[in-house]
């Protein structure tokens, strides 16, 4: 018997999953959690009422030139509170191609500002 069918077997005596291999997650599997991609950031997050809270990043996108970690919280921009996704939309295309962000850093909770390139 190969080593894949013992392991096979193995697990569906055992009842264990290990066989399966975790995904990365899509845009499609986060659309039902509430986080969804924002394309001019380059970043993963959803609305609070707080502002826009990050949860991921994207390489090489205006957010990580920007300084912009996982667990941060867009509060403005450009001088304008963020209260959902709509205002976060809103100031972003109002903004044109560089904005003015206020950050609220979770873990320390202090605020920032820093200037972000924008994607089109």
């Amino acid at each position: 018997m190969s080593r894949f069918l013992r392991c096979l077997v193995l697990g569906l005596v055992l009842g264990t999953a290990f066989l399966v291999r975790p995904e990365p997650v899509t845009a499609q599997m986060a659309l039902g959690s509430g986080v969804r991609f924002n394309a001019r950031l380059g970043t993963w997050g959803s609305a609070i009422p707080t502002g826009f809270w990050i949860t991921a990043v994207q390489p090489y996108s205006p957010a990580t030139y920007a300084g912009l970690v996982p667990g941060d919280v867009v509060v403005r921009v450009n001088d304008r509170l963020i209260t959902n996704e709509m205002s976060l939309e809103q100031a972003l295309r109002t903004a044109g191609g560089r904005a003015r962000l206020l950050v609220r850093h979770t873990p320390s909770g202090q605020l920032r500002y820093t200037w972000i390139n924008l994607w089109r």
